[in-house]
């Protein structure tokens, strides 16, 4: 697995991984970061299971299914 690049939101509370895995697919999983006293850590959201041939793909299934990545893609820095 290789994680590919890191997009954070613009409040840096919530962030989305491109990975591309062992047979040269790639995906993506969102997180939320916790500030619970007792966890203090980066948290699953939702994990896109869908295999995607590219990353191209892979970064437009994300943006089709995380509200906020979509709203804010032109605000961040995408390039990956």
């Amino acid at each position: 697995m290789k994680f590919l690049k890191t997009i954070f939101s613009l409040d840096n509370r919530k962030r989305v991984n491109f990975i591309q895995n062992k047979n040269g697919h790639f995906y993506f999983e969102e997180e939320h970061f916790s500030d619970e006293p007792l966890e203090m850590c980066w948290l699953p959201i939702t994990r896109q299971l869908s295999i995607c041939d590219s990353i191209d793909t892979a970064i437009r299934e994300a943006k089709g299914n995380i509200h906020w990545l979509d709203e804010e893609w032109d605000q961040i820095d995408p390039q990956i």
